[in-house]
């Protein structure tokens, strides 16, 4: 069994082969994927990020949709990830 962290961390990057990022639902974080992380990273270098700043109180911005291909493009940049297949549900779908 997997064991779960009990301090926020802002994202998740696991496994190995093709890169894979996983995009979270408005006002959620990377823990979204938990569940079916494993099954994904037996397969791919998975990075999950956690997009904008969702910790209590810190919810009063607005977030656009520039900002977030922003953040996501950020994040591919620092895992070393010049393409990607995506995989996303709600807003990140």
């Amino acid at each position: 069994m997997r064991r779960v962290a009990s301090t926020f961390a802002p994202s998740h990057r696991g496994g190995s082969g093709p890169p894979l990022v996983c995009l979270h639902g408005f006002l959620d974080t990377w823990r979204t994927w938990q569940l079916v992380l494993p099954a994904l990273e037996r397969r791919h270098d998975v990075l999950a990020p956690t997009l904008g700043d969702t910790r209590e109180g810190r919810r009063s911005r607005a977030i656009s949709d520039t900002a977030l291909v922003g953040a996501v493009e950020r994040a591919m940049d620092a895992a070393g990830f010049e393409t990607a297949h995506i995989v996303g549900n709600a807003l990140g779908g």
